[in-house]
Parts: C-alpha cells; structure tokens; sequence
C-alpha cells in the first residue's frame, strides 16, 4: 500500500482524530491539474460513518476548490450510493 501511495502524484490523506487515534480518513490523489480522484476512505466505527464521512468529504471538496480543483472522479458500489449522492450535492452546493 505504502509503495502504491508513493506513486501517486499530489496524494492528499484527510484524517478524522479522536485524540491520538485516527478514527477516519480519505485518500485522494491528483488526476490532472483541475481533477482529483477520490481513491480510499473509512472510518473506524460503523454507528458513526456517516456522518464522519460526510464531514470528511466536506473538507475534501473544500481543500479542492481553494486550490483550484473543479472536479472530483470516485467510483462506488450501489451499497455506498449514499456517498455517491453526498459527492453529487457537496459539488452543487459548497
């Protein structure tokens, strides 16, 4: 995973702590340069994901549009499609 990472350009690694413990994350890198690929994310609890994926996501789309990304390419099975539509709203409505 480690040498996968090394080889994206612009990787981006978005962390939700509690305390000292990442409890969730987002891993994106650089497609070109106004497109970022939405490549990995979790959480540590289930009860909680939701939400802390939406609030990830949101500081995803935000760290984008301050540096000039107008596009964000993710890919999802239909049991996420909830975070699919996040994506789909979050870029509509900053």
């Amino acid at each position: 995973m480690i040498n996968k990472m090394r080889s994206k350009p612009k990787l981006l690694v978005i962390t939700a702590m509690d305390g000292k413990k990442v409890i969730g994350y987002k891993i994106e890198y650089e497609l070109d340069d106004k497109k970022f690929y939405s490549w990995l994310d979790g959480v540590y609890t289930i009860i909680e994901s939701m939400v802390l994926l939406l609030q990830l996501m949101k500081k995803q789309h935000q760290y984008l549009k301050e540096n000039g990304y107008c596009a964000v390419q993710t890919k999802t099975m239909n049991r996420w499609r909830s975070m699919l539509v996040n994506h789909l709203e979050l870029s509509k409505n900053p």
